[in-house]
């Protein structure tokens, strides 16, 4: 049972060493999201999506109120309201793109990745995920039995089409590693290039995380990939992929699914475009090579404006993201640099958090 950052990775790491056991994947869901009083709406007061405050805005009206930009009864509201439930951060950031690679890996349920965290069909499926591993032990099905590498493929199409966060590339390879597979950013690229993005989530779109169950999750974005996934990857429900989206269809979950859109005004295709009416055809991520990272360097493209594919800039080098954040907020960065960190990665630092100094 996980839902957040590193967590995630963590159990689904600790799943692949289990040789002997089963196991299946619970998760604690994502949190709601709050709606702005008028008086402190982000943007336009008319456009109902901009009073929606999630917990990565907070980042950014830090930074607002560190350049006397906004009073500080505003980032304190902000503050206490940025996080009104339990769950996972209502946007597409780590906590949830693993919640739905687990999900993908064929770890889960189906349908049961970022539930909202209040939700009574969180609990249902919490039950029935416990009767679920007691089967998994009666049929002898082990986790090395569900993810292959054709599952760590159908994982990387899920990523591309959520436009998922880059920390995926560091934790699906070490994932695959427990489980005795390889996977390096190569299959990354070469599978996000031509892949189909569908997903309008924030940080790259504009609704919450808890609409992505509202549209269908996990199986909606599958089903508009079926033709090109594995579909005969084995699951915890012991059946195969495409029985459980067939055994989906079949039921009332897609009802379900319009009936929760419907309470909140939106269609499912609002969040999840179908495959042919595709928001980006060139998956999320790429990787990029140069003299800077020879090795390769990661960049969500989705999520980065396409005036900035292509710029020639002064190197700003930092060696700590403190005085990076300094700099920032002195003013001593001006248009025109490139703000480079160093030492903050995995071997550097643990690779903390470095959301605060792009806001």
């Amino acid at each position: 049972i996980a839902s957040c950052d590193k967590a995630m990775p963590a159990m689904l790491m600790s799943i692949g060493r289990l040789k002997e056991l089963s196991a299946i994947m619970v998760t604690g869901g994502v949190m709601e999201a709050f709606t702005l009083p008028p008086e402190y709406t982000e943007d336009d007061p008319g456009c109902a999506i901009n009073q929606l405050l999630t917990l990565e805005q907070i980042g950014k009206f830090s930074a607002q109120y560190e350049r006397h930009e906004i009073p500080g009864e505003q980032l304190t509201y902000y503050k206490q309201h940025a996080c009104p439930s339990c769950g996972a951060c209502s946007f597409m950031g780590t906590a949830s793109t693993m919640q739905v690679m687990a999900e993908a890996l064929g770890l889960m349920l189906p349908g049961t990745a970022l539930l909202p965290a209040t939700s009574p069909r969180l609990i249902q499926a919490a039950y029935e995920a416990g009767q679920q591993a007691v089967e998994l032990a009666r049929m002898g099905l082990r986790p090395r039995d569900i993810v292959t590498q054709n599952s760590l493929e159908n994982a990387i199409m899920v990523h591309a089409a959520i436009s998922g966060s880059t920390n995926a590339l560091l934790h699906l390879p070490a994932i695959a590693h427990e489980f005795g597979l390889e996977l390096d950013g190569a299959c990354f690229d070469r599978l996000h290039r031509n892949a189909r993005y569908l997903l309008d989530i924030r940080p790259a779109g504009k609704w919450p995380a808890q609409y992505f169950h509202y549209a269908g999750g996990v199986p909606r974005v599958m089903e508009q990939l079926r033709h090109v996934l594995h579909l005969d990857v084995r699951t915890v429900t012991g059946k195969t992929l495409g029985e459980n989206l067939e055994q989906l269809r079949q039921g009332d979950y897609y009802l379900t699914s319009d009936r929760l859109c419907a309470e909140v005004g939106i269609r499912w295709q609002d969040v999840v475009h179908p495959f042919d009416q595709p928001i980006g055809t060139d998956g999320a991520i790429a990787v990029l090579k140069g003299n800077l990272a020879p090795h390769g360097a990661v960049i969500k493209h989705t999520a980065c404006p396409p005036e900035m594919f292509r710029a020639t800039l002064r190197a700003r080098p930092f060696d700590c993201e403190e005085d990076a954040i300094h700099a920032v907020l002195t003013g001593q960065i001006q248009p025109g640099d490139g703000v480079i960190i160093r030492y903050e990665g995995p071997k550097g630092a643990g690779m903390p958090e470095m959301f605060y100094t792009s806001q």
